[in-house]
């Protein structure tokens, strides 16, 4: 009902002092205050409103009613209306600065983390890859793997890393089922190691990540047309990476890693290994890679945080979280119509400068860790 039962605007005492004409000729009615929260419900909530823009609400209520402020009365109830807030993207521009550790020594975190599925690799039925990387050498691991699930990415860590590596303090991965399992859970605690998950969404930090994409033009580059050939090179691959230097540490993987450069055919035949290998010392190397690194942290921030808006929350902010819904066909359901952010959630805990603890209003029970970029600050309505 746009107007309570019984009432008529052209009979109050309002339309005798403040009736107006709009630009077309269309005689304009004053709303009293009581009855403009209902001028707005039906030009903006309701199908006849659908939700439109400040200046388009602006205009269809201006074409009929009119009352003192009513642009910024506009302005504020839809920047306070949920619907809108949740289903319009945020155009304040990239938020977050460069907040990431400069790791110190090898076997102080390892990354994991999982390409695939790819094409089954033939007779041995390969699907997946494990991809483990030290994140101080940069040392990287590949390991095939047929099927995916917690058992066999414990067997692939103890089988081919553990084993000859010895453990690492900590082992950061996403937050997929096989990473969370109790099972694995159980798994890292029994070797004294910490698992840090990383934020769910949150990719960036995930240094395994990169070398998915590494390892995928790889493949792509010797094996884009017999692609379920891949698993026979994995260990070249492996070997290829390690033995490049990194532009950030100034050294290969392994020189930092293993203490020297693996040697190839190339170099055996020609005899030119010994030429390359210098004297100097694993903690020499180290203490080199650690300054190579850290300059390289101050460069990529300063980068970084140029392209960025640097976004701080307070305790108690009430915030919306990006939601990452996906398409699924047999529900009917396409990510491209549904919600962009969630329900709203209470700032409960600073972790770090980009990185907060959520709590959600409507469910108490129900924690979550953000980053910045994945926030936008709710606007409460006031009523």
């Amino acid at each position: 009902m746009v107007a309570e039962r019984g009432y008529d605007p052209r009979t109050s005492g309002l339309w005798a002092q403040h009736a107006s004409t709009a630009r077309n000729g269309q005689e304009r009615l004053p709303v009293p205050k009581k009855l403009r929260s209902v001028i707005f419900a039906f030009y903006h909530e309701s199908l006849y409103g659908c939700h439109l823009g400040i200046d388009k609400t602006v205009s269809k209520i201006k074409s009929y009613f009119h009352w003192p402020g009513l642009n910024s009365y506009v302005k504020t109830k839809i920047e306070q209306c949920l619907t809108c807030q949740r289903i319009k993207t945020d155009q304040s521009g990239k938020k977050g600065v460069l907040s990431s550790t400069v790791y110190s020594y090898p076997g102080q975190r390892l990354f994991v983390d999982i390409a695939g599925a790819l094409p089954s690799s033939g007779i041995e039925g390969y699907k997946y890859i494990l991809i483990a990387v030290d994140a101080f050498t940069r040392f990287t691991f590949f390991v095939p793997l047929r099927r995916l699930s917690s058992e066999t990415v414990m067997k692939a860590l103890e089988r081919h890393i553990f084993q000859h590596f010895g453990h690492w303090d900590t082992v950061c991965t996403d937050n997929a089922s096989i990473f969370i399992s109790q099972k694995f859970k159980t798994f890292l605690f029994n070797k004294g190691i910490q698992r840090v998950p990383l934020i769910r969404f949150y990719p960036n930090p995930n240094i395994a990540e990169r070398q998915i994409k590494t390892l995928k033009t790889a493949i792509s580059a010797y094996y884009a047309e017999h692609q379920s050939e891949w698993a026979k090179s994995l260990h070249f691959f492996q070997l290829c990476i390690n033995s490049a230097i990194h532009s950030s540490t100034g050294f290969s993987p392994n020189r930092l890693f293993l203490g020297r450069e693996v040697k190839t055919p190339l170099l055996l035949r020609w005899d030119i290994c010994s030429d390359h290998q210098d004297a100097t010392s694993q903690t020499d190397m180290w203490k080199q890679a650690l300054e190579n690194l850290k300059a390289a942290h101050t460069r990529i921030k300063r980068q970084y945080d140029g392209a960025h808006t640097k976004v701080e929350y307070n305790i108690d902010d009430v915030v919306l979280l990006k939601t990452y819904i996906l398409s699924d066909k047999a529900k009917q359901i396409n990510k491209k119509l549904a919600y962009k952010y969630s329900d709203p959630y209470k700032i409960i805990r600073k972790k770090s400068p980009v990185t907060y603890s959520l709590q959600k209003l409507d469910d108490p029970g129900v924690i979550r860790e953000a980053h910045v970029s994945q926030m936008k600050i709710y606007r409460i309505p006031r009523h």
